[in-house]
């Protein structure tokens, strides 16, 4: 028994840690994760009460009961209880809208109840077309702003099955929004006096939320916004952004790597030469906070360019649209 758990604890790190390099799909990984922990856990269990010394002393044994009492609790909770939360706190959708760039924005209102606050940037896992005990959650930035108690959107870009999807939605339906989570947002840096936005492609979805609400808070703090996108038409937002800079102390640099050619802005990627051209030096010194979120090597090519121009590591706050 000790020695099959021991596996099964391998079999359970290898595939988090190997899941992408071999490409696992996420659901399965998630199904087996959970089967496997499962079960590893009650053998290892079983192990240390038949192995004689593991328990060998009274206040062992109420140890490890009180362990195994706890771990039987937590597993009825999370696959029992809280489902049936969030079954009794659904969603219904009130608006589906496409948006550039191969975006659906859905709009939803909870239906009796008051739906739950969040710091702008957070995410939230959404349940369609399935209950939340199936397991089959998908995490999404909220976009909305945070001051907006009536409604959450969520901004989705077609990149797989679940969110190819999302278009069929139809109003009236009903979905469950399980959140909020995650630490990425000016809200947790409510004394520092410039903030520096660099969103790149998709990864606009948390800025938007964070800039929304700035916008119907009336904060006026110095803005610069980075805007990085491949092409010109498919820019998510672009319109809206714009309205926005008139609302907020904000000056907007975009930049696009495949411009048309009439393009009179930044061509190209985000590098330091840009940023020196639009960043002083009093905005790379302390009272700066930096919210960078896109695709994986645009952040690793922008946060090398973000130090070598001065900014510290601690400045520098990113976004991974990464599961495990």
């Amino acid at each position: 028994m000790g020695i099959s758990a021991i596996l099964l604890l391998i079999g359970v790190v290898w595939m988090a840690e190997y899941r992408q390099k071999f490409k696992i799909p996420y659901w399965f990984w998630k199904l087996w994760h959970g089967i496997l922990a499962s079960v590893m856990v009650p053998l290892a269990l079983y192990h240390m009460f038949t192995g004689g010394n593991y328990i060998d002393l009274p206040w062992k044994k109420a140890l490890w009961i009180i362990y195994s009492i706890m771990f039987t609790l937590l597993v009825f909770y999370d696959r029992v209880l809280y489902p049936m939360r969030l079954i009794k706190n659904p969603y219904l959708i009130k608006q589906i809208k496409p948006e550039r760039g191969g975006v659906w924005t859905i709009t939803m209102q909870p239906v009796n109840h008051k739906g739950f606050q969040f710091k702008p940037g957070q995410c939230a896992w959404l349940t369609a077309w399935k209950t939340p005990f199936s397991d089959s959650e998908h995490p999404f930035t909220i976009a909305s702003s945070a001051e907006d108690r009536g409604a959450i959107q969520m901004s989705i870009k077609v990149l797989g099955k679940f969110t190819s999807n999302i278009q069929n939605l139809k109003v009236g339906d009903k979905v469950f929004v399980d959140g909020p989570y995650g630490y990425y947002s000016i809200d947790r840096y409510p004394e520092t006096s410039r903030i520096v936005f660099i969103p790149g492609g998709i990864g606009v979805t948390p800025i938007m939320s964070m800039m929304r609400s700035m916008a119907d808070r009336g904060d006026k703090r110095p803005i610069t916004l980075f805007y990085c996108n491949q092409e010109w038409d498919t820019l998510t937002f672009r319109e809206e952004v714009e309205e926005l800079r008139k609302r907020l102390n904000m000056q907007v640099i975009l930049t696009i790597e495949r411009p048309p050619l009439d393009w009179q802005g930044e061509k190209g990627f985000l590098n330091t030469t840009i940023l020196n051209k639009y960043l002083p030096p009093e905005w790379k010194s302390k009272g700066t906070e930096v919210f960078l979120c896109g695709p994986a090597p645009m952040m690793n090519a922008v946060e090398k360019a973000l130090l070598a121009s001065g900014f510290e590591e601690s400045q520098v706050h990113t976004e991974r649209f990464a599961l495990v």
